[in-house]
């Protein structure tokens, strides 16, 4: 899978992927649309969604990194799933 830069203005149906919801805080994995994940575009997907986990007052919002890091763990098979 090849990732998609946000700012081409491409929908993520144009790019062929859908999103899906793994309960960690809104975070959702983009998945092709057979619902397959590449664990490379898993792990490139949350380091991405972490580094932004900003709250308004400057804060890192080390919770949300954490929820999005037990997402990626489960999406490889290396946490249980709930």
């Amino acid at each position: 899978m090849e990732l998609v830069q946000s700012d081409t203005g491409l929908t993520l149906q144009d790019a062929g992927l859908t999103p899906i919801n793994d309960e960690a805080g809104g975070f959702q994995f983009l998945r092709e649309d057979d619902g397959s994940l590449d664990p490379q575009a898993a792990i490139f997907q949350a380091l991405g969604a972490a580094s932004v986990s900003w709250q308004p007052s400057g804060v890192f919002d080390s919770v949300r990194a954490c929820q999005i890091g037990n997402a990626l763990l489960k999406e490889l098979g290396l946490l249980e799933r709930s």
